[in-house]
């Protein structure tokens, strides 16, 4: 018998204040080194390095860890995918731990943020040998501008505090280039994040029993969740795990006569 399934294709609008956590007890998880030039600018980078991944002995679990590559300064660079789905970092707040190989270079314990080409700073105390946890809040009082600005305006903070496309941390606290730096734990707290678009130009098709739903990707989204109930108004159960997504498209085998689903896009 040839299956009829009806797709009912939604997206709940998210907007929450989240965290967002990498605590790198698995792999990288997107980080990776961006070397930046001495005492600034600390944008565009002049090049970028890999990290090396610790299963162990972190502050808590694995971490990552970086050797000086150069002359430059280097620093841990935040994956830049989440950027698309923050509306605003303002009243939120970093933690992170570091430990330092050396702490004799001590022109750039920084915190380094990015809108638009322009560059917040904010400092903090050096790094030791041993694990060290940090935590900064995001507002005004608490960053300078690189340009010599001072402390930004709050009409200019808060406009920054909504473009932020980069964030670096820096790993460059020894003056030579020798020093490794580890990275674990870190934690951003109070994020606002955006509400999402529903997904469009969705698609279904069956053939031989495997159901493959396609959509066009949603801005912002970090995955997707596909929902399933045999009734329209029966209980939707999560059944993402059931099947295989690649980006906005997810396959499964089915074995009934009709089903109804929904995606969800979340970040």
């Amino acid at each position: 018998m040839k299956k009829y399934l009806l797709l009912i294709a939604v997206l709940l609008p998210v907007v929450l204040v989240a965290d967002i956590l990498w605590d790198f007890n698995s792999d990288t998880e997107g980080w990776d080194i961006a070397d930046l030039t001495t005492n600034g600018p600390y944008y565009p980078p002049i090049d970028y390095y890999q990290v090396t991944y610790v299963e162990s002995g972190g502050d808590s679990g694995g971490y990552i860890s970086g050797h000086d590559p150069s002359s430059n300064t280097f620093s841990f660079r935040m994956p830049e995918n989440i950027f698309d789905s923050i509306q605003t970092f303002e009243n939120g707040n970093i933690t992170f731990s570091l430990k330092s190989s050396a702490n004799n270079w001590t022109s750039e314990p920084y915190l380094i943020l990015v809108a638009n080409n322009e560059v917040l700073i904010s400092e903090f105390e050096l790094p030791t040998n041993v694990w060290r946890t940090y935590s900064i809040d995001f507002v005004k009082e608490n960053f300078y501008e690189y340009n010599g600005g001072g402390e930004p305006s709050e009409e200019y903070f808060s406009s920054f505090m909504q473009n932020i496309n980069h964030i670096y941390i820096s790993a460059e606290f020894g003056s030579g280039v020798f020093e490794d730096t580890d990275l674990d734990s870190v934690v951003l707290s109070g994020i606002t994040e955006v509400s999402l678009s529903s997904p469009n130009n969705v698609e279904i098709s069956v053939e031989n029993n495997i159901v493959t739903l396609n959509w066009d990707p949603v801005s912002g989204a970090l995955f997707y969740k596909v929902f399933y109930s045999d009734s329209p108004n029966g209980t939707f159960i999560d059944v993402s795990n059931q099947g295989t997504f690649s980006g906005p498209n997810w396959t499964a085998s089915i074995s009934s006569n009709k089903g109804f689903y929904y995606i969800k896009a979340a970040n």
